[in-house]
């Protein structure tokens, strides 16, 4: 399990059990009597389990999942009692939390869509219930579009090599190639010809050119030109 998601397991779980206890000292402060409402109420008994539940997962690795699921759930929860800022930010909590997990390694496009969308629809749903005009319930729409191009007009570089699918890793050694099997092969892939591996390495054409023909039958590919097409389905690596 990784370490960052032991972390936010202890520290979620001691801030939901701090909430569940302010909310007994509010309980105190209004009124001695109704420190009972502590042990009564629904909304803080759900207090309590959720912080258990974010230890337990701190600790279990079969329940990591439950931390940005959680999160996902109190975010509709927030946007329709009309608390779109909470909403918003117990989203981007559960965003950040699976891409600890890893969710957003493979398919980054269609995920960050459909997870995008189901903010959305939730925010639309919001706007049809109200009772305060549709122009005014579309405005966190609006603002959570402007603020989500902003973020995109100013990390546009970062974010399109993020989305950009990352290639599946073909390891030399893995291959059983020799150490300057995997030399000329990964020359070859920079854009050297044989004869430009020959002077840059001080042997002969003939060398370099048996050396790759060992490193093609290892790698299955009949030449030069099947390899660098391979190159460009892998990220080729010593």
């Amino acid at each position: 399990m990784k370490p960052q998601l032991r972390t936010t397991g202890i520290f979620l779980g001691v801030i939901f059990s701090m909430g569940y206890l302010l909310n007994g000292i509010k309980y105190m402060v209004e009124s001695p009597s109704a420190i009972t409402r502590l042990f009564t109420s629904g909304a803080n008994w759900l207090l309590l389990g959720m912080a258990g539940a974010f230890f337990l997962s701190a600790f279990y690795a079969i329940l990591q999942w439950l931390q940005p699921l959680m999160f996902l759930i109190m975010a509709p929860i927030s946007i329709l009692q009309g608390e779109s800022f909470y909403g918003l930010g117990a989203f981007v909590i559960a965003m950040l939390l699976l891409f600890r997990l890893g969710f957003f390694n493979r398919h980054r496009v269609s995920k960050l869509i459909i997870s995008l969308a189901y903010l959305y629809v939730w925010e639309i749903i919001k706007a049809l219930q109200s009772t305060g005009g549709l122009i005014n319930a579309l405005m966190p729409v609006f603002f959570i579009t402007a603020f989500l191009l902003m973020l995109y007009f100013a990390y546009q570089e970062k974010i399109m090599v993020y989305l950009k699918e990352p290639k599946e890793r073909l390891s030399l050694a893995d291959k059983g190639l020799s150490a300057a099997e995997k030399t000329y092969v990964l020359a070859l892939i920079k854009g050297l010809t044989p004869k430009e591996i020959a002077a840059e390495y001080s042997v002969s054409d003939s060398t370099v050119r048996n050396t790759l023909s060992r490193a093609y039958q290892k790698l299955g590919v009949p030449d030069r030109a099947a390899l660098l097409a391979l190159a460009t389905r892998y990220e080729v690596a010593e």
